[in-house]
């Protein structure tokens, strides 16, 4: 994989605006974005597009949440053809990257690298909009 842009190997060196994942593409260093604009329909002018200029690419400035897909989906693809990528099979790996701050059993992991965090307010960077769960 080729990435464009800056690295930030380390949390502490990611910029404020990148380190929350809570940016919009307003906020976000125009080092950082590509110079890209779209719209859904024709009718509609075109606007910015945050896509990524950093390693993580548009991961990296977009918003992040923590979502599984649903069992059935993965299971699909084993029954397509695929062994190893069923529900059962892939959720040591689900487990093995999450710390989940809330539940600690079979379906969820406690120590790994990605925090999970449910319903908690979280400081919004200056120039994020949009309301924060209670």
């Amino acid at each position: 994989m080729i990435e464009a842009g800056p690295d930030y190997p380390r949390l502490e060196d990611l910029p404020p605006e990148l380190r929350f994942g809570q940016a919009e593409g307003d906020v976000i260093p125009a080092t950082h974005l590509w110079d890209l604009e779209g719209r859904f329909t024709r009718a509609q002018e075109l606007r910015p597009v945050a896509r990524g200029k950093v390693v993580g690419g548009s991961g990296a400035v977009n918003g992040q949440v923590f979502l599984r897909g649903l069992p059935e989906d993965f299971d699909a693809w084993r029954r397509a053809g695929n062994p190893g990528w069923d529900f059962a099979s892939l959720l040591p790996a689900f487990r093995a990257i999450e710390a989940d701050l809330d539940f600690d059993d079979h379906w969820h992991g406690r120590d790994g690298p990605g925090g999970v965090p449910r319903g908690r307010p979280r400081p919004r960077l200056p120039g994020v909009r949009g309301r924060q769960r209670a």
